[in-house]
């Protein structure tokens, strides 16, 4: 198997983990595949794959995922100069 065929297969498995993770309401199923996910992330990290930095974090199951927007800055309120 090559390197890329590897990656490939890992983003496939960690899809998987997240649809399951969705079409579930168990907490232990769902802290299971958190676990399954970030053990996938770390493979994926080892080969040079980086998608996010914190997989642990709760909700944190990212792949096929819609890329997260930056919240654009709110416009400062100015004040009033006498």
């Amino acid at each position: 198997m090559t390197r890329s065929q590897m990656i490939a297969n890992l983003r496939r498995a960690r899809a998987l983990v997240r649809a399951v993770h969705e079409a579930t309401d168990l907490p232990q199923i769902q802290l299971t595949l958190r676990h399954a996910d970030q053990n996938l992330h770390w493979a994926l990290w080892n080969l040079g794959q980086i998608d996010e930095l914190r997989p642990d974090l709760p909700g944190s199951i990212v792949a096929n995922a819609p890329p997260r927007r930056k919240a654009k800055p709110k416009p400062r309120k100015r004040g009033r100069t006498s």
